[in-house]
């Protein structure tokens, strides 16, 4: 049943909360020296421009691109906004196939899945950032679509995929930048490659 397939999903959201602090840091059981691998940098990034202005510069450079904004009551915008570009790894994934890409490198793996969520967990558990320093910190950003519940429920076929989107596609991003309304402050937060200059 379609229940099965959210339990599981909900049942793994909240063993990550179990185990783990704000941020994605997802993955609790990694060697200390994988962590330190992915070690989060940050430097303060000028409050001068709304997120909505960096990101369309941004995006107008970069082919992947992502703002995360939500909104508290009419009109009201939430406490933080979320920037990333150029995600360094890239997944699609559609009828069982898994397509992953080095985005720098170009190099592409391909990979039969029954279960996409348990491909994104050994990938997100490989990128765990130690974070207790803001909110969200990039790592996987993207969707799952409504249809991929078909690898988890069977359902009839009764309709026809003539969009041909992914099941599930997703960017897993090193860099960003958090912006605190409240406090008027905006940081830059990189784990490999310090690209602010290109901000």
């Amino acid at each position: 049943m379609y229940s099965e397939g959210l339990n599981k999903t909900l049942r793994y959201g909240s063993e990550l909360r179990s185990n783990t602090s704000w941020g994605i840091a997802f993955g609790s059981k990694q060697k200390q020296a994988q962590l330190e691998a992915h070690k989060l940098n940050y430097k303060k990034f000028p409050f001068t421009q709304s997120p909505l202005e960096i990101f369309s510069k941004l995006h107008k450079r970069y082919e992947t691109a992502y703002l995360l904004e939500s909104i508290e009551g009419p009109r009201k915008l939430a406490q933080y906004s979320f920037i990333g570009f150029a995600p360094r790894l890239t997944i699609k994934i559609k009828n069982g196939n898994a397509e992953i890409r080095n985005e720098k490198t170009g190099e592409v793996d391909s990979e039969e899945t029954s279960d996409p969520l348990h491909l994104l967990e050994k990938l997100i558990k490989s990128n765990a950032v130690p974070n207790s320093e803001f909110r969200f910190v990039g790592g996987a950003v993207g969707y799952i679509s409504y249809d991929a519940v078909r690898y988890w429920e069977k359902l009839p076929q009764q309709t026809r995929d003539d969009l041909s989107f992914p099941d599930a596609q997703l960017g897993f991003f090193d860099d960003g930048i958090v912006f605190d309304h409240r406090q008027k402050r905006a940081f830059y937060y990189y784990t490999n490659d310090n690209r602010l200059s290109e901000v």
